[in-house]
């Protein structure tokens, strides 16, 4: 009995063996390659984002918040014709219009007031004392808004100055003249807002 195909088959048996351990041995080292690449490499980076605002809970992006100056009165209701002797309220509201919820400072440190009638400057609140003033960083949630108060936020109708800002200023001209005011919220201008003294 010839041995010649159980020689032929160990071979194949051999070859098949060899080939299988080569395999083993490529696919392991390539295991091994990407484990390590993996512990070496920095991680991946997140898909970049247009602003700082893209992160809830950071600073907000100034291009996303809306300041709307509002002259009101005592109550609080907008107001735009104040008869003789009623003084105008000054306030604003901050809107968030990304789509994250991020901090915002609105406190009175950072909240200026300016008065104009056509090209004139009337006054603005940067001629007040200012030292006791203060940040307050409030987190507003993506499309909502804050307001701020109008206690204690009126004007006595007069133009301020390097001495001041209060009623003892001097008066402006009423009797139907028209102002415009604008709010500035850290760094963040509003449009200009009109209203008329009687």
């Amino acid at each position: 009995m010839s041995r010649k195909p159980n020689f032929l088959i160990r071979r194949i048996i051999a070859l098949a063996v060899v080939v299988l351990l080569v395999s083993l041995v490529i696919a392991g080292v390539s295991a091994a390659v990407n484990w390590v690449t993996s512990i070496l490499a920095p991680a991946p980076s997140a898909t970049p984002v247009a602003s700082a605002s893209a992160t809830p809970g950071s600073d907000c992006d100034p291009a996303k918040i809306l300041i709307e100056a509002r002259v009101t009165n005592s109550a609080g209701s907008p107001q735009s014709t104040f008869d003789s002797g009623i003084n105008p309220f000054f306030s604003f509201k901050a809107t968030n219009q990304s789509e994250v919820d991020c901090v915002f400072d609105v406190g009175p440190a950072v909240v200026y007031y300016s008065v104009t009638s056509g090209e004139q400057v009337i006054w603005e609140s940067a001629d007040c004392d200012r030292t006791k003033l203060v940040g307050y960083p409030v987190l507003i949630k993506a499309g909502e808004s804050v307001s701020s108060s109008t206690e204690n936020a009126d004007w006595y109708r007069v133009f301020s100055s390097a001495k001041g800002c209060g009623a003892d200023q001097q008066p402006v001209i009423a009797g139907g003249a028209s102002y415009h005011l604008v709010a500035t919220v850290n760094g963040i201008k509003s449009d200009n807002v009109q209203f008329i003294l009687n």
